[in-house]
């Protein structure tokens, strides 16, 4: 297949906030980051490594943070697990100081990715942990890079901190994930201590409210075909809806329906949801169309999918 590369960052910069009363050797330069991504979607399938463009974070101030993020379609035909290896580094020698830089997993995909960090912390790893990714199914990460204020002294005024990696895809089946990533594929995620339950992520990793968490069940169907068409209903509930911080969810949000074995073709709905739960019964199911080739129509429950927020769920 013809790889086409389309790389999407998200670089939101929070202003510095005084934190618990600290002494911070404030920068006087503006903050700046090199943002050298192009809008769009990450595509990939298995089997591919695909190097992304390095981030640069110039003029930092102490306690400024920054969220960087990627979306990732299997634009495949195979199941694939995915890391992203990476490194976050300064473009000069520390000689001794302390590194004031952090790297963490924004909390509302942290139900979605660990990370594990090397020995020396430069080098990381974030694996997708709610594999295997279906063909056709885009995930999402956000990152956030933030500058510690006590650890940063004037060492630091001017200096680059940069944002490099790659993503890595592997097929999911046959044991190629853990032969592939080794033993950090089975290995509990060591987060950066700095993000601790204190710690005030910045807006630009909370600025939506995003689900986190929920089961699909999907009851039944119907299905007409005509002229390579068909018109199919769905019936299910999506039940225990919640967020990052253990509330359900109440009102109306987007859901997306699909089927794997047809990709590209979705459906999206506001869905009014009352304490995490919403149901759409007989006789007022979700009901959308599917262009499909051949003439004839397959389904399969073990097939269908719901999406909120970047988060898919199965039939449970």
């Amino acid at each position: 297949m013809k790889n086409k590369v389309l790389i999407t960052a998200l670089v939101l910069a929070l202003a510095a906030a005084v934190i618990g009363g600290s002494t911070m050797a404030w920068f006087t330069a503006k903050a700046e980051v090199e943002n050298t991504f192009t809008a769009g979607t990450l595509l990939i399938e298995a089997d591919q490594i695909i190097p992304v463009d390095t981030t640069e974070f110039t003029n930092v101030n102490p306690g400024d943070a920054y969220c960087v993020g990627w979306e990732i379609e299997n634009v495949g035909t195979k199941k694939m697990e995915l890391r992203f290896d990476a490194l976050g580094e300064w473009m000069f020698e520390l000689s001794g100081l302390d590194d004031p830089a952090h790297i963490g997993i924004c909390p509302n995909y942290q139900g979605d990715w660990k990370i594990i960090f090397g020995e020396d912390n430069n080098a990381f790893g974030i694996y997708y942990i709610n594999g295997p990714i279906e063909p056709g199914e885009t995930v999402k990460l956000v990152l956030v890079v933030a500058f510690d204020g006590p650890d940063m002294g004037n060492e630091f005024q001017g200096e680059i901190f940069t944002l490099s990696g790659m993503f890595e895809a592997v097929q999911a089946s046959n044991g190629a994930p853990g032969a592939y990533f080794g033993e950090d594929w089975e290995a509990g995620g060591n987060p950066d201590g700095y993000f601790g339950d204190d710690y005030q992520w910045p807006e630009c990793c909370v600025q939506e409210k995003l689900v986190v968490d929920f089961s699909f069940k999907h009851m039944g169907h119907r299905s007409q075909t005509s002229s390579g068409i068909t018109t199919t209903i769905w019936y299910g509930s999506i039940n225990s809806a919640q967020y990052a911080d253990g509330t359900l969810v109440n009102g109306f949000k987007d859901v997306t329906f699909y089927l794997v074995n047809y990709p590209g073709e979705t459906y999206t709905t506001s869905l009014e949801f009352i304490d995490g739960s919403t149901n759409f019964n007989y006789p007022n199911g979700i009901q959308f169309t599917i262009n499909h080739h051949p003439s004839s129509f397959s389904f399969s429950t073990s097939n269908a999918r719901a999406v909120i927020d970047g988060v898919v769920r199965a039939p449970s």
